[in-house]
């Protein structure tokens, strides 16, 4: 489950959560509108403002048992991270929502682009208010504002992060789940032709993956220009299912092996490209995703980093790749966001035996202490970085 980096703490972890997944369980329903859940349960007399909870938020289950739900804010959140699931993998499982209460059943839950407006809206508001919120009656202040973090990092997710803020050719809620039985890695990089303008993929090749959330695909239209490939903002991470349901023709491709590459004909029919290898031509550095950070950090893009690689979940993040996020969030940290820089003291310190005695690890180790005025402990850590390299005028 994609969405599984967040659920289960802030969002998804409440009563509230456990008694939403019953109610899409008990619908009976492969498909929901936001609005039809809305109505049900009660949130459609918050108009969009889920500050205090408004009234009383319950329904009445099947079997009888009246569930009410205490924090309308709670709800709105867990539904946010049930549409991203949604948008990168075409539906959720309710199962994994709740394994111990729920069998296994695939639903979707479909909104209007007025309602993702709205939605993005109310979770920016709670991103930037927490304490404004009825919630902070049961949370403390660090607890709330932890959460508020969670949620920005959901929603930049849900809508901007990736580009998903795009007019995508296929739009979220049509999204349909091409491939039910896919087990292996889901990741892929597709170019916005693809994506945003609705071309066929006419050419696309599988390398060796760049990490565990990496299927290796990589896949264009096959007109694109040297100058386009050159711009990062036109490539982005998907899942492959999304790619399927831009063009389901690629599906009978996707086990092949890598390598391999495979390049439409004229007739309209892919045709693989005998004895292909990657090679430096073939290896674009906008198509690697640690080499795409490279260039975005030289520019000081850095919140493009951070989109980027946040969009991988967690547990399949490489340690380069929470190493080169850290070094995103300490450059936009400095000298005093603190929450930021610490946030790249999380990222780092689970790496400190992998990157043993390296250059890079402990300059921005010592980079976040040093900016959080902990003079003490950053000296050690750039001392170990003069030694992996020495006479390093940055350290």
């Amino acid at each position: 489950m994609y969405i599984k980096k967040y659920w289960g703490n802030f969002i998804g972890g409440s009563d509230d959560s456990l008694n939403l997944v019953a109610f899409l369980e008990d619908q009976k329903k492969a498909e929901i509108p936001l609005s039809e859940i809305f109505t049900k349960i009660g949130l459609d007399k918050q108009n969009w403002n889920f500050r205090q909870t408004v009234g009383y938020l319950e329904f009445t289950h099947s079997n009888g048992v009246e569930m009410d739900f205490h924090f309308a804010i709670d709800v709105v959140t867990d539904l946010a991270a049930i549409l991203l699931e949604c948008s990168v993998s075409g539906g959720v499982d309710l199962h994994d929502l709740d394994e111990y209460n729920t069998a296994h059943r695939r639903i979707r839950i479909t909104a209007t682009p007025e309602e993702h407006d709205a939605m993005n809206k109310a979770l920016a508001d709670f991103a930037q208010n927490p304490l404004s919120y009825d919630l902070h009656e049961i949370m403390d202040d660090e607890e709330i504002r932890e959460m508020a973090r969670d949620i920005e990092a959901l929603r930049k997710e849900l809508y901007e992060a990736a580009g998903r803020n795009r007019d995508y050719y296929v739009k979220a809620e049509d999204m349909q789940n091409l491939l039910p039985d896919w087990e292996e890695a889901n990741g892929c990089i597709a170019t916005s032709r693809i994506t945003v303008e609705g071309c066929k993929v006419g050419y696309c090749y599988r390398e060796e993956p760049d990490g565990d959330w990496d299927s290796g695909w990589r896949f264009t239209a096959g007109d694109e220009s040297d100058e386009y490939m050159d711009d990062p903002n036109n490539a982005g991470i998907y899942g492959l299912n999304s790619i399927c349901n831009d063009d389901p023709d690629i599906i009978p491709l996707l086990h092949t092996p890598a390598p391999c590459a495979f390049e439409r004909g004229e007739n309209g029919v892919f045709q693989q490209i005998k004895d292909w290898k990657p090679d430096e031509d073939e290896e674009d550095p906008d198509m690697d995703i640690l080499r795409q950070c490279q260039k975005w950090n030289e520019k000081s893009e850095y919140q493009k980093i951070i989109d980027a690689l946040e969009t991988i979940p967690a547990q399949e993040r490489t340690p380069e790749m929470d190493s080169e996020l850290a070094r995103a969030y300490n450059n936009l940290g400095a000298p005093s966001n603190r929450a930021l820089l610490k946030k790249a003291i999380a990222l780092l310190s689970p790496h400190g035996e992998y990157f043993e005695g390296d250059h890079c690890w402990n300059f921005r180790m010592g980079y976040s202490y040093f900016y959080l005025d902990q003079e003490g402990r950053a000296l050690r850590y750039f001392e170990k970085a003069l030694e992996a390299r020495p006479g390093d005028e940055d350290t």
